[in-house]
């Protein structure tokens, strides 16, 4: 099971603040999860089983954009309360480190 110390230590990692029963709480449930992630390990998989196996997964996923006519996406981006080269600007959500 995980220590209180190792408790406190994930909630300070994720910038969470948890109370004295949370920590038993979360003790409980992350001992849970890693056993259940323990017992996927143990699991012997058939590669040929998967239905997913005719994918080629050796190389990167190449991102391609379909549904969208040029039309569509003009009319989305002119809808945007705030737009730059043809692109909706959105509020940061990761802060920058120097």
């Amino acid at each position: 099971m995980l220590t209180e110390q190792e408790v406190l230590k994930l909630a300070a990692l994720n910038k969470l603040a948890i109370t004295d029963d949370e920590v038993k709480s979360l003790q409980k449930d992350i001992t849970s999860i890693i056993g259940y992630v323990d017992k996927l390990q143990e699991l012997k998989i058939n590669k040929d089983s998967l239905l997913f196996a005719d994918l080629d997964l050796a190389g990167p996923r190449h991102d391609v954009v379909v549904g969208l006519v040029k039309s569509e996406t003009e009319k989305l981006v002119k809808m945007a309360p705030d737009t730059q080269d043809n692109l909706i600007v959105t509020k940061a959500i990761f802060n920058e480190r120097s």
